[in-house]
Formats: C-alpha cells, sequence, structure tokens
C-alpha cells in the first residue's frame, strides 16, 4: 500500500506542475502512468518484479492513462 500511495502522490505533484511548453503536450498537460509491484507479494525475482511492474504501467496506459496501477490489484481483477 505503501508504494502505490508515494506512486500516487508523485502521479498527483506531475499532474498539477507547470511545466514549459506542455500546452504542446496532447490535451494540453502533461501526466504520467505508473505501474507498481512489490516484494514478495508480486514476484521474489527483481526481473519478475520489474516485468511485473512494467505490466502494471502498460495496463494503466491501455485503461485511460494518468493513474497509477497496482500488478496485485490489476491480476486479482483479471
Amino acid at each position: 500500500r505503501g508504494a502505490e500511495a508515494l506512486a500516487e502522490r508523485i502521479r498527483k505533484r506531475i499532474e498539477k506542475h507547470k511545466f514549459p511548453q506542455e500546452e504542446i503536450q496532447p490535451h494540453g498537460t502533461l501526466t504520467c502512468s505508473l505501474g507498481v509491484a512489490t516484494y514478495p507479494d508480486d514476484a521474489v525475482v527483481i526481473e519478475d518484479l520489474i516485468i511485473a511492474a512494467d505490466r502494471a504501467l502498460y495496463h494503466a496506459k491501455k485503461t485511460g492513462r494518468n493513474k497509477v496501477v497496482s500488478y496485485s490489484k490489476m491480476r486479482d481483477t483479471a
């Protein structure tokens, strides 16, 4: 939960920050999507942990962008 909460705080700060030339971005703003995976719940090997976080990231992008997706929650709903 801590990693997901931290990722959400980062996402919100990026969303609220005014970046130079952000008006040329799609929708006129700069946002981010983040994928979260945790040890040992989602993986015990570092490579697998990175793969899990990457899958969560791409799920966030595919389902609307500008959001945080936890691998374990994504996996539980699949």
